[in-house]
């Protein structure tokens, strides 16, 4: 379906002036580059002036976005009374083409209708077309009516409405009086239709003489009525028809409403207002009509294409801009409201309000400054003001209104549909046949001021009501949180009220009215704060008012509330304008803050400062520490004032210079007024309400930080092999005799591992005595220097943590525990020497080989190892505390170590062997011995009596039992001999403790030789004693004498050979003698020696 847009005018979709199209977009199809470029055709008409001479020629501007556009330059078409003219153009792609009628004199632009076409805006004169279909616009033209001319030697009397110019006009009688409960003209809500088209139809207007204006004066009110009928009620109350725009009235359920009054009278304007065919549109849509009294023109002038759910109900002209403004109530209660700018002949949406009322109706006026009040009615028949600014009206963008109201009050059930104020600021206020005076500010009735409407819809006036305003002026806020009420009185009502908001200063956005107000009567106002968590009180505030008209005090005083007298008008149409002003300023209180110093190191500075919501005038100070203890600087001295009841926050910054300071701190701050405390938390105090100067002090303590040293002593040996730790004073038990050290801070002696406390940026000195005693130590010394090392995390101190440094060594004390180690090296060179010693015996020392030797694994040092002799020492430096074990290998097996290994130390101090082991002490030079020897055993042989036997004939043996590697017997041949001298052959070394069989045998060359083998005998020391065994043993270094007792064979023995004698056979006969002859020969031959058991 193609489009269509006719009218002047179309729906506003934005709060910025707009034109909208009705319909659908006409067809195009395929790719822009594929179709035929759009035609717009542009037809001229003035059929509709048949009869009045030939139309003139009509001019056209037009203008094109594109370069070299045929719709680029304007044109001329010329139409008869009889048939139009036109012009056909292509419409490239994408071009945008605006069309502008120009009119000639005596001509007007009666309609301008365009179809197809899917982007056209209509204008009051011109199209502008966008589009990619065919167009095409029809300006309908026509001439201007000749209006006729009044009678100058008889005018109508505009004051004097019962003496109309026309003598036939009867006066109208008075209609009887409505009930109040009946409902408004403006209240209907009829069915809605289809868009209403209105255009200008200067063809409808009826030619009459010069009109009557409106008077503006006190008393005089108008009305209009449901079918267009403008109508006067005087100061009487008698009521005029001044004339219609009945011709206009048409659409569904169209009537006339929203009367509004310019400046002076000069204009006077109204809508019909129509639904659109939809049901759910009320009286939403409206053509603005207007009335120039100076040409008794009665226009139409454009229509606005709402199509929602609001009702219009209400206009008034803004006396200053001249420019309509109308509105109603949508289905929500909230009031919608519309400007119709008469110079651009444009319509915007200004904004909303929610009203909170329900079933509102009413109406609307603007004071003499562009204030609007609209004046609302509920279904319970009480009435609100809203009262919305110039400031506001001048800024709103279709947005939501800032306003102010009265509180409801009830007029007696009056239905109102329509209002009007008086100059003295008296209201009116209408139904549909009566109008009401009121006192807009106590709704006090005025009485009844006519009661002969018919049908009317709405109420309008030229007067300017007077007003009062009431303000606030914060030049400062006590508290962020402070906010105030003000109140708005007429005996003893309250009119209105009004909370401040948010944290500015100077006047604030809320405020109460303008209020229209009643001129000669006294308003009260007042103001109070408003209690809220943090806010302060209204004694914090010095309170003042003024309150001023047409730019003069009329009234001033102090305190939080005053009254005023509305003034008389200013002129007869316009009432007094009252502005009072109620102006705060925190009631305030200086305050000194200044520094107490208490152990600061010299040079420290603080710049003092405070901060506040309320605080005013302040300044800083920067005091400096002269090391004095303490002292307290009221030289600098930090000032300011602040607000009763406000929060002040007390600050400091330390430094020393423009540098760090060298000292940490702790704060406390502390305020008094008058030598009273003032409580003071986390650095802040609320000013208290009462007079005198808050002191503070910020008192500084140094802050401390602990040291703590701890020792180590680390000993080594000669190659660098850490030999033990010993950590002080855990281990101090342990610690080796002839170590010490003193720990120093300062050059005063401390304890190891204890915390010792310092004010935090001071400086330490950490040192240490340490000795070593080279009597206890004698092969130690200590390594230089000492190792002092830093551990913790504390960014501000001067050592790192992890790195060596040496001593003496200077801290900076900070926060916290800092641990300091000194670590002292002691280098020790001991050594360990072997000796052999050989106490018994002919083998020399040198046949042993002597060693210490360290664990295996062990990192010490090697032990010492070699044969020892006197000019060759068997020694070596050794790891001091490791045990060695020491052993000896070689040497004959008849030695044996007499008593084990002895060590000692160079001063003859025994050193023990533990286990075969011996530990050298640090420092030390330690010999360990050991003493080897043998036993020796003599063994002889001795002939008992005379015989023929001689020790010769014999040879002696000693065997030693088995379980000894290295012992083999030894034999030695027979010989006699002292025992206290022993003879050297018949003496040898045996094994000490060692067992060895003694045994004889006959030698070579005596085998047959016969013996008595008496005894095996041992000499004690004094005699020869017999012993039982064959087998003996020698203690080690002893010399042990045995001798064997042999004797020959008597006349009366048997002999023997090699076995042992017998008893004598006496009483034996021959045969007695030959056996024991043969016995003796037997036993010469099974043996030759007899072990004695």
């Amino acid at each position: 379906m193609a489009a269509t847009v006719s009218g002047c005018l179309a729906l506003l979709t934005g709060p910025i002036a707009a034109f909208a199209t009705t319909g659908g977009a006409g067809e195009a199809g395929g790719n822009a580059a594929e179709r035929e470029p759009a035609r717009l055709t542009i037809v001229s008409d003035a059929t509709g002036a048949i009869g009045a001479g030939e139309a003139p020629s009509f001019s056209y501007g037009s203008t094109s976005d594109v370069a070299g556009s045929s719709w680029g330059e304007g044109f001329t078409l010329a139409p008869t009374p009889e048939d139009p003219d036109e012009l056909t153009g292509a419409l490239l792609p994408g071009e945008a083409v605006t069309v502008e009628a120009e009119l000639p004199q005596g001509w007007v632009l009666d309609d301008l209708t365009c179809t197809g076409g899917d982007d056209v805006t209509v204008g009051a004169t011109s199209v502008t077309v966008t589009s990619a279909s065919d167009v095409s616009c029809t300006f309908t033209n026509a001439p201007v009516a000749t209006t006729g001319e009044a009678d100058p030697a008889d005018p109508a009397d505009p004051a004097d409405p019962a003496d109309p110019a026309d003598p036939d006009v009867a006066e109208p009688e008075p209609a009887d009086e409505p009930e109040p409960a009946d409902a408004p003209a403006s209240a209907a809500r009829p069915s809605s239709a289809d868009v209403h088209r209105a255009g200008i139809h200067p063809a409808d207007m009826q030619p009459m003489a010069v009109g009557e204006a409106p008077v503006c004066s006190s008393g005089y009110v108008y009305s209009v009525y449901d079918g267009g009928d403008l109508v006067q009620i005087d100061p009487s109350g008698a009521v005029s028809t001044m004339g219609s725009w009945s011709s206009f009235v048409d659409g569904p359920g169209g009537s006339v409403n929203g009367l509004a009054i310019g400046d002076g009278g000069t204009v006077v304007y109204a809508f019909m207002r129509f639904s659109s065919d939809t049901a759910e549109d009320p009286l939403s849509n409206a053509t603005v009509l207007r009335y120039l009294p100076a040409t008794d023109a009665w226009e139409s002038l454009g229509t606005l294409n709402s199509n929602t759910t609001q009702q219009l109900i209400a206009g008034a002209v803004d006396f200053a801009s001249g420019d309509y403004f109308f509105g109603g109530y949508d289905s929500s209660n909230n009031f919608q409201l519309w400007r119709y700018d008469v110079g651009t002949g444009l319509f915007d949406k200004v904004g909303y309000f929610v009203s909170g009322l329900v079933g509102a109706n009413g109406d609307m006026a603007f004071d003499a400054h562009g204030n609007l009040f609209v004046i609302a009615s509920d279904d319970d028949g009480n009435v609100t003001e809203f009262m919305i600014t110039a400031a506001t009206l001048a800024a709103a963008e279709n947005n939501a209104l800032d306003l102010s109201q009265t509180h409801a009050f009830d007029v007696g059930g009056v239905a109102v549909n329509g209002v009007a104020f008086d100059a003295d600021g008296s209201i009116y206020l209408g139904s549909d046949t009566t109008v009401y005076k009121y006192d807009p500010t106590t709704w006090t009735s005025l009485g009844t001021h006519t009661g002969n409407l018919v049908d009317s819809t709405d109420l309008a006036s030229c007067n300017s009501p007077g007003t009062i305003t009431v303000r606030k002026d914060i030049t400062l806020r006590a508290a962020s949180a402070d906010q105030f009420r003000l109140t708005l009185e007429r005996d003893a009502v309250t009119v209105a009220t009004e909370d401040t908001s948010g944290t500015t200063t100077g006047l604030q956005p809320t405020q109460i009215g303008p209020v229209p107000a009643i001129s000669g009567a006294d308003y009260s106002f007042s103001e109070a704060i408003i209690a809220f968590p943090g806010s302060s009180q209204m004694s914090a505030y010095t309170s003042t008012w003024e309150c001023e008209a047409g730019g003069s005090v009329i009234a001033t005083g102090t305190g939080t509330a005053g009254v005023v007298t509305i003034p008389p008008p200013l002129s007869g149409d316009e009432g007094a304008h009252v502005v009072c002003t109620f102006t705060n300023a925190p009631k305030t209180n200086p305050i000194e803050f200044t520094k107490r110093w208490q152990g600061a190191i010299a040079g420290d500075t603080a710049e003092l400062s405070m901060s506040g919501f309320a605080l005013v005038d302040a300044t800083t100070a920067t005091s400096t520490a002269d090391g004095t203890n303490p002292q307290h600087d009221t030289v600098n001295v930090a000032t300011g004032a602040a607000a009763y009841g406000s929060s002040v926050t007390l600050a400091e910054n330390i430094g020393h210079g423009s540098d760090p300071a060298q000292g940490s701190y702790n704060a406390t701050y502390t305020c008094t007024q008058g030598g009273v405390t003032v409580a003071v938390a986390a650095q802040t105090f609320v000013m208290p309400f009462t007079d005198g100067t808050v002191e503070c002090v910020v008192t500084n303590t140094p802050r401390t930080g602990n040291i703590v040293v701890t020792k180590k002593w680390v000993v080594q040996d000669s190659a660098g092999n850490v030999v033990e730790t010993y950590d002080i004073p855990a281990d101090a038990s342990t610690l080796p005799a002839g170590l010490h050290a003193q720990l120093t801070l300062d050059g005063q002696n401390r304890a190891w591992d204890a915390s010792d406390s310092r004010t935090i940026g001071s400086v330490v000195t950490i040192d240490e005595v340490a000795t070593l005693d080279g009597d206890a130590l004698p092969g130690c010394s200590i390594l230089e220097p000492p190792v002092l090392t830093f551990e913790g995390t504390i960014a501000t101190f001067a050592p790192t943590p992890g790195e060596d440094y040496g001593l003496p060594f200077d801290a900076t004390v900070a926060a916290g525990t800092s641990r300091f180690h000194i670590t002292n090296t002691i280098e020790c060179t001991q050594s360990l020497s072997l000796v052999k010693q050989v106490d018994v015996g002919a083998v020399t020392a040198d046949t042993w080989t002597l060693s210490a030797t360290k664990p295996d694994g062990s990192a010490a040092l090697e032990g010492p190892s070699g044969t020892y002799s006197p000019t060759t020492p068997v020694t070596a430096a050794v790891t001091a505390t490791v045990p060695y074990a020491l052993a000896e290998a070689g040497g004959p097996a008849t030695y044996v170590p007499d008593g084990g290994w002895v060590c000692a130390t160079s001063d003859s101090e025994a050193v023990a062997v533990t286990d075969g082991a011996v530990e050298v002490p640090l420092g030390a030079d330690v010999t360990c011995t050991i003493t080897n020897t043998t036993a020796l055993l003599t063994v002889l042989k001795h002939i008992d009596g005379s015989s023929d036997l001689s020790p010769s004939d014999w040879d002696l043996t000693a065997t030693p039992d088995a379980g000894v590697a290295g012992l083999t017997p030894t034999t030695v041949p027979g010989a006699d001999g002292a025992a206290t001298d022993p003879n050297a052959a018949s003496t040898f070394e045996v094994r000490p403790g060692h067992g060895y069989s003694l045994a004889e045998a006959l030698a070579a060359g005596h085998e047959d030789t016969a013996y008595l083998q008496l005894a095996l005998q041992h000499w004690d020391g004094a005699e020869w004693v017999d012993v039982d065994a064959d087998t003996v043993s020698v203690e080690a270094g002893a010399h042990d004498v045995y001798r064997f007792v042999n004797a020959g064979v008597t006349a009366i023995s048997l002999p023997l050979t090699g076995g042992l004698g017998t008893d004598l056979f006496l009483a034996l006969g021959a045969l007695g003698l030959i056996a024991a002859v043969a016995l003796a020969g037997w036993q010469h031959r099974r043996t030759t020696r007899m072990r004695r058991a």
